[in-house]
């Protein structure tokens, strides 16, 4: 790596280099809540981490709410839950 100028050996050996965890991984390591959506028909799952991921996939951020607190069974053809 150059530092200043000047080639410089990195003070890391590589071996002792370990990999990153998923978002998710980091997420359940961290003590966050992940939730996880099950499709009424399909039985298709999906895993998030935050509201804003679901939102991001065209989910609304209070019907998923309303679900996850038992005030809505389903929202867009999913049943929602708090992940074990």
């Amino acid at each position: 790596m150059m530092i200043d100028g000047e080639w410089k050996k990195p003070s890391v050996v590589l071996k002792d280099l370990k990999p990153l965890d998923t978002s998710i991984d980091r997420e359940r390591n961290s003590g966050e809540r992940i939730f996880v959506g099950t499709h009424c028909k399909s039985g298709e799952v999906l895993e998030f981490i935050s509201l804003a991921d679901a939102a991001d996939q065209d989910f609304k951020y209070n019907g998923i709410y309303k679900c996850l607190h038992e005030d809505q069974k389903t929202h867009k053809g999913f049943t929602w839950r708090w992940a074990a």
